[in-house]
């Protein structure tokens, strides 16, 4: 069955497609994604036994090393998890086979230029919003597709960052549109989350169990956020091909 249109198509069928995909790949980015939120527990963990508020001094200077290289580690298999989901993501789209070894391996092959695109990136946006905000803003979701274009059209870091602004150009309000909507629903939902998770932690004073269940929506609200940003690439990108095909015919 065929998961992508083959036209472009409206904002709810973006999110109508992204649901059936996220759904039909679950086994293929439940891996990654839990080594996400075993990371993040794994973090959260160190913050508090070095550098949190009851650490001593001896851990306090001893945090400064092992935060470093905690934060390199967490960055390294977050490029990687990041790149492999979405390899799986195209892969289930398009009813092609694979394993968790190879979307492993396609992940550390990209690794180098997810991490200077992600670099470049938040210079950009950091530049943008320091100058005049507006920019940043723009910025921040013109360049968003640059791990799309890596993982999937094999362009470097700076390639990839010029070929999002490439394709979102002209689309910019309409990508907006589309990325608000699961935004707008996880972060609602997240509220509710932590809504309860006080109250649990208030009157049943169980404490350990919050942080965890963080955790797990999290696990599952990170892909479903790159399975929209794929579908939308896809849309995007019949539209611009659309549009070319009409310059074309018109010149």
């Amino acid at each position: 069955m065929q998961m992508l249109a083959d036209e472009p198509v409206s904002l709810a069928k973006i999110l109508d497609i992204s649901i059936k995909l996220y759904v039909a790949s679950f086994t293929k980015w439940i891996g990654f994604s839990t080594v996400l939120g075993v990371l993040s527990l794994g973090f959260n963990w160190f913050i508090k036994q070095y550098i949190g508020p009851g650490a001593d001094a001896s851990a306090l200077a001893e945090g400064g090393t092992v935060l470093l290289l905690a934060i390199v580690a967490v960055t390294l298999c977050s490029s990687v998890s990041y790149a492999a989901i979405v390899y799986r993501l195209d892969n289930t789209a398009h009813q092609r086979q694979d394993s968790f070894m190879e979307a492993l391996q396609l992940g550390i092959k990209k690794t180098p230029s997810l991490l200077l695109a992600g670099f470049l990136y938040m210079l950009a946006v950091s530049v943008g919003t320091l100058l005049l905000l507006v920019p940043g803003i723009i910025l921040s979701l013109s360049l968003l597709f640059h791990i799309n274009f890596i993982v999937l059209d094999a362009k470097k870091a700076y390639g990839s960052l010029k070929a999002s602004y490439a394709l979102v150009k002209g689309s910019w309000w309409r990508t907006a549109g589309v990325l608000t909507v699961p935004m707008v629903l996880l972060l609602l939902f997240y509220f509710i989350l932590i809504m309860l998770l006080g109250f649990i932690v208030k009157f049943a004073g169980i404490d350990g169990i919050a942080e965890l269940i963080i955790n797990l929506f999290s696990i599952a609200s990170t892909p479903f956020f790159l399975t929209v940003l794929y579908v939308q690439f896809h849309d995007l990108k019949l539209r611009k091909s659309g549009a070319d095909l009409a310059a074309r015919l018109a010149g």
